[in-house]
């Protein structure tokens, strides 16, 4: 049997690795500071290893996806699409080990639950997309996101369609402002 050999990649591919890495860092850092209550932000802490399996997962779907299509660049919907799906498969946001004395975990139990569903949405909307979004999507729009990223497989092909969609609707919206909207 041969043995596993590491891949070995590009110092490109390396240097990408390295970038999207320190900007999921940043976006960790921002999404705690605006999205999680402070007794939350003490519990949860973000799981640099995992971080970099989503990396490293995200990488390789984005080459065989160019591979496969034949192209050079995948657009920002798909680079939003298929983080969300890698963070929301490996959640590198980890809870830490709750001691009886600490209420958090006994009043925000759903909060822990869906903190990197929650991230993984965040990351891609407003790192990838427009921040300008989130305030116009329905409490619906965002728990069917939250709930898929949750507990179903994620094609990221048909997310990345969904960002889509989204994003122009959203443009569309700020064109006539004065209009009532919400997704």
């Amino acid at each position: 049997m041969e043995k596993y050999k590491w891949r070995e990649f590009s110092e490109e591919r390396q240097r990408k690795e390295s970038e999207r890495f320190d900007t999921l860092v940043k976006g960790y850092k921002k999404f705690c500071s605006c999205q999680l209550f402070p007794q939350t932000q003490e519990v949860v802490c973000l799981n640099r290893a995992i971080l970099s399996g989503v990396v490293r997962s995200y990488f390789d779907d984005i080459d065989r996806f160019k591979d496969y299509t034949g192209s050079e660049h995948a657009d920002k919907h798909k680079q939003a699409a298929y983080t969300i799906k890698w963070i929301a498969k490996l959640k590198p946001i980890q809870i830490k080990i709750d001691t009886e004395d600490d209420a958090v975990y006994e009043k925000k139990p759903q909060e822990l639950l869906k903190i990197n569903a929650l991230f993984a949405i965040y990351v891609g909307i407003v790192l990838f997309l427009d921040e300008r979004i989130f305030p116009l999507m329905s409490q619906t729009v965002l728990n069917h996101l939250i709930y898929t990223a949750m507990f179903r497989d994620i094609s990221g092909r048909q997310l990345a369609l969904t960002l889509y969609l989204m994003e122009r609707l959203v443009a569309c919206y700020h064109k006539n402002p004065n209009e009532e909207f919400k997704m």
